[in-house]
């Protein structure tokens, strides 16, 4: 049994080993599938010998076969991919002799490449041979192909492939496997091709404007082109999935530039959007809505834009959406201008409709032609990190994050552009980094001029108070969120508002002014954006949490608790965002005697730990929950060090203090109270710090 995946060339050994046969006295018969065999026939040649290809096809035809291949005077040779044939063809087979075919190492294949060529090859064409995936047969595909159209050069000794696309050889291979799946299935498969080696059946369904069926994807998994890992699937190849894009039809051609702003259209231009960045958004209506009028087509297009921003600010998603669905549909707009447009549309989209943002930010990054520096495509990477950030899959959000951080020369130039790196840095702060969260928001980079205007400075401040808040440096982070606060008013940026509330409400109840952490947090539920914003983060469900126990106790908090775990994700978010989440809801559940709320935060924490293998912070703080409700002492001594939140690590010795002293060790106690206490005060927690001296000395909080 010849046994592999698809396109290993398995039919030509196949028929090597039928000439082979032949020359020894067998009588071959070839099939192509195993209901085609005729038992009786084969039984009267004399020395039979079945050559059957792609026998994992029809697996009850094979399994009615197979005892008649076993009988002394019959030989069988399959050709198959046996992990697509059923665990009951598999277990029938179990004794046959199998001749293993797959991928060869880099070694192997860069042997072959050399023996190809007849040459040694260029370090391009390695690079090129290694995206046949260790598939010999792909690569003497590949190399025959770019002989076949004189692509290959010889420059000093060593063979090097000519740019462009794949040969017609290869695609013609690939297209004809693609060709033959299903119609639905196909569709799926071009979708997936523009997101890159592995995916998500609905993403891939989203971009090509189908359906993930269970029937599509079974036909994807069946055809070897893709392969099954977990919830995803992953092409076969780099090869393979570059032949199948490469088959995609490229998009129309952009419209020839317009002709370059006029002086008037430009000062124009810099008077609105001097205004809307001083703050005085109706004047800048007024004057944009006035300039439309006989504007030539790409100014009218950028005052659309203009007029979107200012929607926005005002806390009109939906108006920004649609004066930027006017500036995008402009006929004569510059393609630059669109892109902006779209960006825009984008993110409006993302804080009015999630699936739509979703299916949009698909849609723009799969696009063919796109830089990644383009103001779209780095939007549209922004608004998939955060999906993905609130879904719990924090490696794929980190990957867009980044890619939403490399904006073109010059860097963005609007106050809501400044939304994708302010949105990384905060996902950074929240695993942790806080040195790589920090450069992104750093107000006074002289490199970073274009962070000048009021509502950029205003987004970084916010971020850079959200860092500082995560990294223990409580004063700071009231002091940047305060400048942050008088920008955001000052530009009428009502999305900060809410926002900046959060950062606020959460350093003042830590440094012990409840009354003050009460009136920012207020913040958090007014304005525009706080319904959505509650949807979407963890932060506002955060900020309630603690306001209620520190008013009214541990019950009241473990009653919101179990109210933000049944609304679907939101627990999730909070654990996602917040590395003390866990441990502090299991306290509370404990201090309320809820010992299910405990074991339903245990778990969810677990979850996502395990969900993000190699994501330190989610796994400490679900190390941290769970011991905390076992009451593991050696664990939560584990927790002391494993956190990378100041906070986090200084509950943990709070928790362990409390253990050791109700099992009697006072000298352990002591020890971790003390550390707990100079991990407060370093951060000015001076609330924390009071409570644990209330409890460990019994004197009254100041």
């Amino acid at each position: 049994m010849l046994d592999g995946p698809p396109w290993f060339g398995k039919a030509r050994v196949l028929e090597a080993a039928v000439g082979a046969a032949r020359d020894r006295g067998y009588t071959p018969l070839l099939a192509r599938a195993p209901g085609e065999v005729d038992p009786t026939a084969l039984r009267g040649a004399p020395r039979p010998l079945l050559a059957l290809n792609d026998a994992h096809a029809d697996p009850p035809a094979l399994l009615h076969l197979l005892p008649v291949l076993r009988e002394p005077n019959v030989t069988g040779l399959l050709a198959m991919t046996s992990s697509l044939a059923g665990d009951e063809v598999r277990r029938e087979l179990a004794g046959a002799d199998v001749v293993p075919l797959g991928p060869v190492d880099q070694d192997t294949m860069e042997r072959a490449l050399r023996e190809l060529l007849e040459l040694p090859p260029h370090p391009d064409f390695t690079a090129l041979a290694a995206t046949a995936g260790g598939n010999p047969r792909m690569l003497a595909e590949l190399v025959a192909g770019l002989r076949e159209e004189d692509r290959v050069e010889v420059h000093d000794g060593t063979a090097r492939p000519v740019e462009g696309p794949l040969p017609r050889r290869v695609r013609g291979l690939i297209g004809s496997r693609v060709d033959a799946l299903p119609p639905d299935a196909a569709r799926l498969l071009r979708g997936a091709s523009a997101l890159g080696a592995g995916f998500r059946p609905h993403d891939a369904a989203a971009v090509a404007g189908t359906g993930a069926t269970p029937e599509a994807v079974r036909a994807l998994i069946a055809s070897g082109i893709v392969l099954e890992r977990g919830e995803r699937l992953e092409f076969c190849s780099e090869l393979v999935r570059r032949a199948v894009a490469e088959a995609v039809p490229a998009p129309a051609p952009c419209p020839p530039p317009a002709a370059p702003h006029s002086d008037t259209d430009r000062a124009l231009l810099h008077r609105v959007r001097a205004l809307s960045e001083d703050g005085r958004l109706a004047e800048a209506t007024g004057l944009a809505t006035s300039g439309l009028t006989g504007a030539a087509p790409d100014v009218a297009a950028l005052l659309h834009v203009e007029l979107a921003g200012i929607r926005f600010a005002e806390g009109d998603a939906v108006g920004a959406d649609l004066q930027a669905a006017k500036a995008f549909s402009t006929p004569g707009a510059e393609p630059g201008t669109r892109a902006l447009a779209e960006a825009l549309r984008l993110l409006a989209n993302y804080f009015t409709e999630g699936p739509l943002a979703g299916a949009m930010a698909l849609s723009v990054l799969s696009a063919r032609g796109q830089q990644t520096g383009d103001p779209d495509v780095v939007m549209a990477a922004s608004v998939r990190s955060c999906l993905e950030w609130a879904a719990g899959n924090l490696a794929e959000s980190l990957y867009w994050g980044r890619e939403a951080t490399r904006w073109e020369p010059g860097g963005p130039t609007t106050w809501w552009q400044n939304y994708c790196n302010g949105a990384f840095a905060l996902k950074l702060s929240a695993l942790g980094e806080f040195a790589q969260a920090e450069r992104l928001v750093r107000p006074d980079d002289p490199a970073q001029s274009w962070e000048t205007p009021p509502g950029a400075r205003a987004l970084r401040l916010f971020a850079r108070a959200r860092v500082q808040l995560q990294s223990g440096r409580l004063l700071q982070a009231q002091v940047t969120g305060a400048a942050s606060l008088a920008l955001a008013r000052r530009g009428g940026i009502e999305l900060l508002i809410p926002l900046l509330g959060g950062v606020l409400s959460t350093a003042a109840l830590l440094r012990g002014d409840l009354a003050g952490a009460v009136e920012h947090g207020r913040r958090c539920l007014e304005g525009p954006f706080a319904r959505r914003l509650a949807e979407l983060l963890g932060q506002p469900d955060w900020v309630l949490l603690r306001l209620a126990e520190a008013q009214d106790g541990p019950a009241r908090a473990a009653g919101l608790a179990r109210g933000c775990a049944a609304r679907p994700g939101a627990l999730r978010r909070v654990l996602v965002e917040e590395s003390t989440a866990a441990p502090w809801l299991v306290r509370v559940a404990l201090a309320a005697g809820d010992a299910q709320l405990a074991d339903l935060v245990v778990d969810a924490a677990a979850d996502l730990a395990a969900a993000n293998p190699g994501t330190g912070v989610p796994a400490a703080s679900a190390a941290h929950a769970r011991a905390l409700r076992d009451r593991d002492p050696v664990a939560l001594l584990t927790a002391t060090t494993a956190h990378r939140h100041p906070l986090a690590r200084a509950l943990a010795s709070e928790d362990l203090a409390e253990l050791r002293a109700g099992r009697g060790d006072a000298a352990g106690a002591a020890e971790q109270a003390e550390r707990a206490l100079r991990g407060y005060e370093r951060m000015g927690a001076e609330r924390e710090a009071a409570r644990l001296r209330t409890r460990t000395t019994g004197a009254q909080p100041v």
